[in-house]
């Protein structure tokens, strides 16, 4: 009984604590309120976010306030509520939250049936002017859906540059990795009893969320393997994937309905779920090859650079754009 009061006790102290604003971050006349406590798992595409914000900065008076952090009592004139949609919105009918959600233009692969449009937390986006996804795909299914299309026309696609980019092919440790934040969920705590019976040499790392943690880990792996966490929660985990390109770490992911539209989709290896273990078997066997491929040449960087300044673009006609919402 007392744990428990103490479990709702803490949720209740972090949630309030996220509300409230910290020191106000200055770029000239914009000031930025970010929250003080994110959800690890989202701190660094946050803080890519609020970096760019503050490069572009305002000439003018603007107040951006973070997610659900409280106004200030000397909010400027014009201010822009920004808020993060992190969730898969591609989702088969049946999925884990989807009850109520309205059928999408989207088709599941190889069938006559759409995808369902999911937008979770739908009365917490409504408040936002400006709404960042970290996926293309999660966009268009949107927007081809004709669901709350007010909403979608103030939403935008931020990429998660949220690493330094690496070069260099260098010496790695690490043969094949996943990433999976709860590896027990039962999907992929079967795919991972299938690696170990067949001695493939997987290991799932978690908890590395901050820069310096997570550049360690890539940087010292040859592979990483990408699989959804169920059956029903298609869109792809670019959160996961676009870091471990920076630091090129050679990708196999889980195919995706309208991967074409991620700009790097060329740089990573898909496959089906049945597939995952014997292609990552393979680009570790032919790992330097595999590599040159994928990062020989500049395309890579080229790649990652035009989605760098797509970003900065963003971020840059949100703080110059009034009225709100973007249109």
């Amino acid at each position: 009984m007392i744990r428990a009061l103490y479990r709702i006790l803490r949720g209740w102290l972090r949630t309030l604590r996220r509300r409230l604003p910290t020191r106000p971050q200055h770029a000239g006349a914009l000031r930025v309120f970010s929250e003080a406590d994110p959800a690890p798992e989202l701190a660094l595409w946050q803080s890519l976010a609020i970096r760019g914000l503050l490069e572009v900065g305002a000439e003018q008076p603007v107040d951006v306030l973070v997610s659900s952090v409280r106004a200030p009592r000397d909010l400027a004139d014009r201010s822009l509520r920004l808020e993060f949609q992190p969730e898969h919105l591609l989702v088969k009918p049946g999925g884990r939250d989807s009850s109520g959600s309205p059928s999408g233009s989207t088709l599941i692969p190889g069938t006559d049936t759409p995808y369902l449009i999911r937008v979770p937390q739908i009365e917490r986006l409504a408040k936002a002017d400006l709404i960042l996804d970290y996926s293309a795909c999660n966009l268009e299914h949107w927007r081809t859906s004709g669901h709350a299309l007010d909403l979608h026309r103030r939403a935008r696609c931020l990429a998660p540059l949220v690493l330094s980019e690496r070069t260099d092919r260098g010496t790695r440790h690490r043969d094949i990795i996943t990433m999976f934040a709860d590896p027990d969920q039962p999907r992929r705590r079967r795919w991972l009893d299938e690696a170990q019976t067949r001695g493939v040499p997987v290991r799932n790392e978690r908890g590395a969320f901050d820069a310096v943690a997570l550049t360690a880990l890539l940087d010292d792996t040859r592979v990483l393997v990408n699989m959804r966490q169920t059956d029903h929660h298609d869109t792809a985990e670019e959160l996961r994937l676009l870091p471990a390109i920076q630091r090129r770490v050679v990708v196999v992911s889980e195919d995706v309905p309208l991967r074409t539209l991620i700009p790097y989709h060329r740089f990573i290896l898909w496959c089906q779920r049945d597939d995952l273990l014997a292609t990552a078997e393979r680009a570790l066997a032919d790992w330097p090859d595999v590599w040159d491929q994928l990062y020989g040449n500049d395309a890579v960087s080229t790649c990652l650079a035009e989605m760098a300044e797509a970003n900065r673009m963003v971020l840059a006609r949100a703080l110059a754009t009034k009225p709100w919402p973007l249109g």
